[in-house]
């Protein structure tokens, strides 16, 4: 409605262009987040001179584009969230897995978030993020509905006997997701031009290097929290600005480890899912070494959030309405 308006003259031309019945796009919000393209698409796996240690490791191939936020999922963001979904919380509200370590919650005042923590990377369970990406892909609705469908079906989000989750994947469609083993491989190591006129190939470490990562404090020339020593409980996401992927992805290493959407291998099946990346005060080269990466890393209840999502592309509205205007202003005298 808004672009036909500032472009009256010609907005009449979109609905004759348009199909008989055809539903026009919008495009994917940004949500105030800070969102980097992953392009190449159809890249290959990691192959065995990438991963010597782990030969027969295959990761890092995905066949489209998309886009993960540049940091993890902050506290302040995880709370708006959570703030919208605490009318209908059936988990317990104490529990981590549910607020996350910067979150507290009362019965008399409900979530409320520590001072000062406000741009620290969250952690929550695995079914939380997956009902956070519901909340996004349903228009960050306050309804009930928003929180149990669209990127995951939660009516899934059941155990058995054994220890076994049921949980389901990703539905077909999906606008925000948790991103795959091979999604997040692909963001944080793989190289288009890795070794120099375009011959692509993949980084050991997640900062374009074979180097392990300096640990240290912001600001000292480190680029890591994730090592013995750090000292201090937690640091803003992006606090170490000159360490980044080859797209340009900051806190691969430090900060929080991450959620994957795969389930972790059958010889570990009440784990869940499989986490990614090393945190702040954690074994850092170890966990952000691609040679030893696989998608059996232990969990632990709760872990951070790279949000997936499609890469938007203009709306057919704004397409028709462009092109429209430049016809029109070629005809005019």
């Amino acid at each position: 409605m808004c672009i036909q308006r500032r472009i009256s003259p010609v907005a009449w031309l979109v609905p004759v262009a348009a199909p008989s019945g055809f539903v026009l796009a919008q495009p994917v919000p940004n949500y105030g987040f800070e969102w980097r393209t992953v392009g190449a698409a159809g890249n290959r796996d990691t192959n065995p001179d990438e991963v010597w240690l782990n030969p027969g490791l295959r990761i890092g191939a995905v066949g489209y584009e998309y886009r993960l936020t540049r940091t993890e999922v902050t506290t302040a963001q995880y709370f708006e969230f959570l703030t919208a979904y605490a009318p209908y919380v059936t988990e317990s509200p104490y529990s981590t897995e549910v607020r996350g370590p910067w979150i507290i919650y009362t019965a008399s005042d409900g979530f409320q978030m520590y001072p000062g923590a406000e741009n620290y990377p969250t952690e929550m369970g695995w079914r939380m993020a997956a009902r956070m990406c519901n909340w996004l892909h349903n228009g960050k609705s306050g309804e009930a509905w928003a929180f149990t469908t669209g990127a995951y079906d939660t009516s899934t989000f059941t155990a058995n006997p054994d220890g076994t989750f049921n949980d389901g994947d990703r539905l077909p469609g999906a606008q925000f997701w948790i991103p795959t083993q091979d999604e997040w491989t692909k963001a944080m190591y793989y190289d288009p031009n890795r070794h120099g006129a375009g011959v692509d190939g993949y980084w050991e470490y997640p900062n374009r290097s074979n180097d392990p990562l300096v640990a240290g404090l912001p600001g000292s020339g480190a680029q890591t929290s994730a090592g013995h020593g750090i000292g201090v409980a937690q640091f803003p996401v992006g606090s170490y600005p000159d360490t980044f992927s080859p797209w340009g992805f900051m806190d691969a290493s430090g900060g929080v480890r991450e959620w994957l959407g795969d389930w972790m291998p059958p010889e570990f099946p009440g784990h869940g899912r499989g986490v990614r990346g090393s945190m702040t005060g954690g074994f850092g080269p170890d966990q952000d070494w691609l040679p030893l990466t696989d998608p059996s890393n232990p969990r632990g209840a709760s872990a951070g959030l790279r949000i997936a999502s499609v890469v938007p592309a203009p709306s057919i509205v704004l397409c028709f309405a462009v092109s429209a205007l430049g016809f029109a202003r070629r005809r005019q005298p």
